[in-house]
């Protein structure tokens, strides 16, 4: 499996960065991290459940609720 960290502006959706393709299992924080992403000051991170800990400095960080499975 390969994979990329795409990170766009959700108001223009104009691509803002792309990283270099990962090849087998690498977690996303890991791909932000060995990036090095600069963002704008106070910048707004809309972040799914693969950054869980990934927060960088200057960034308000958003991510949705985990949902429980209901049970039987």
């Amino acid at each position: 499996m390969d994979k990329n960290v795409v990170i766009a502006n959700r108001k223009t959706k104009r691509i803002g960065f792309l990283s270099q393709t990962y090849a087998g299992k690498v977690q996303d924080k890991k791909i932000a991290d060995d990036a090095h992403v600069a963002y704008p000051h106070k910048a707004r991170l809309h972040k799914d459940t693969g950054f869980q800990v990934y927060k960088p400095r200057g960034v308000e960080t958003f991510q949705p609720k985990k949902s429980h499975a209901k049970a039987s």
